[in-house]
């Protein structure tokens, strides 16, 4: 709480967008540890508002979804439990963080488990979610020539 009131007030003082950014990206990460994912995108996506080169807003916005796997879950389908790893990739791509991609990619599903299930490759799904993004399925890649 004493470091939101303190970043309240550095955002107030701020001069110039690329200040205003910085602040609005440690207000994201604040709320990211406490708990607060939906006001941690908001936070990060108002930084990106003013600055659409942070990558590390991008990062930030990935690490919030790929880490809502459990919370995300509904348990009846493998291919959408997992759309939150295709939020995440997506985010990670914007970063051009390819060892974040790399560890997106190895939680999506099967092409077995997207055949299965009556999915195809490509198609667009809502994550649902406090996520609710359309992301596109995709198959984890070690297994893509099986």
């Amino acid at each position: 709480d004493i470091a939101l009131r303190y970043l309240t007030q550095a955002l107030e003082l701020a001069q110039d967008d690329s200040e205003k950014s910085a602040v609005y990206f440690d207000l994201a990460k604040t709320h990211y540890m406490s708990g607060n994912k939906i006001e941690a995108r908001k936070m990060a996506n108002e930084a990106l508002r003013l600055d659409p080169l942070n990558k590390d807003c991008y990062r930030l916005i990935g690490d919030l979804y790929y880490n809502s796997f459990d919370e995300c879950k509904r348990g009846k389908s493998r291919v959408h439990d997992r759309s939150v790893f295709y939020a995440a990739y997506e985010k990670y791509a914007l970063a051009n963080d390819k060892e974040k991609m790399s560890n997106a990619e190895q939680q999506f599903p099967t092409m077995e488990e997207i055949h299965t299930e009556n999915y195809a490759e490509g198609e667009t799904i809502n994550t649902n979610c406090w996520i609710e993004e359309q992301v596109k399925i995709r198959r984890r890649p070690d297994l893509a020539s099986k």
